[in-house]
């Protein structure tokens, strides 16, 4: 009996981010296909996705097999590169427990994000992303509370059965205290209740997440005195 794709909540798309840097624009139909280990299942996140103001179809892959074997099938098919004297492909596993193996081929930037389901399997996203300096933040993503110089690097919107959600990576200059107090001073000050409250100072981050009505925001700090990553997951669910 085959198994169905564990789902993966819009909470954790903002994970999606760390795939999805530079790209601007839907292309699906032109990209160059991502291979399918055997016996994986397929299904799309989320029906109606904006990625930099652009429409986009990101797909979630699960698999029985164990993660070394997933990883060792992309490694087989993208050995050879599109330009000769280039790999063809590079591997990131510095965003444990994620796995991430991107290529470049044809324009596009092609990307597997990986990580152990809690069966033993494999699961995690694919993405194929025409490369653009294009960016068009969304309204959202203009209007989200930030402190002043902050940039907006990209921002995904989508809908879900009863609910909305919008993915923002944000970037300033101003140290990961500086940042955390600004989010815990605005929802505070707005009477949002506070779920989570979280410094994780070996790793060098700070999570935070708040609940107003319908409204829920989870936000993962990562960064130093110098400088913060800021990425926000915002969910308004359709009713109570």
């Amino acid at each position: 009996m085959s198994r169905p794709a564990p789902n993966i909540s819009a909470v954790n798309r903002s994970w999606i981010f760390y795939l999805l840097l530079g790209v601007a624009q839907q292309g699906m139909a032109d990209a160059p296909e991502i291979p399918i280990p055997k016996n994986a299942k397929i299904s799309i996140v989320g029906q109606d996705m904006t990625v930099g103001g652009k429409a986009m179809s990101i797909r979630q892959i699960y698999t029985r097999d164990k993660i070394s074997k997933v990883k060792a099938f992309y490694h087989s098919r993208w050995a050879e590169a599109e330009i000769p004297g280039l790999p063809g492909y590079t591997e990131n596993n510095a965003l444990e427990p994620w796995h991430i193996i991107s290529r470049l081929e044809e324009g596009y930037l092609l990307t597997v994000q990986i990580q152990r389901a809690d069966d033993g399997g494999t699961r995690g996203y694919l993405a194929s992303s025409k490369l653009s300096r294009e960016l068009t933040p969304s309204k959202q993503a203009e209007s989200f509370p930030k402190i002043q110089g902050t940039r907006i690097v990209h921002d995904i919107q989508s809908r879900d059965a009863g609910q909305r959600a919008v993915t923002m990576l944000l970037s300033n200059h101003h140290s990961l205290s500086s940042n955390s107090s600004y989010y815990k001073n605005y929802y505070q000050q707005r009477g949002w209740r506070i779920d989570l409250d979280q410094p994780m100072p070996r790793a060098g981050m700070y999570v935070l997440a708040f609940t107003h009505g319908r409204e829920k925001v989870n936000i993962v700090l990562t960064g130093n005195e110098n400088s913060t990553k800021i990425t926000v997951n915002k969910v308004v669910h359709d009713i109570l």
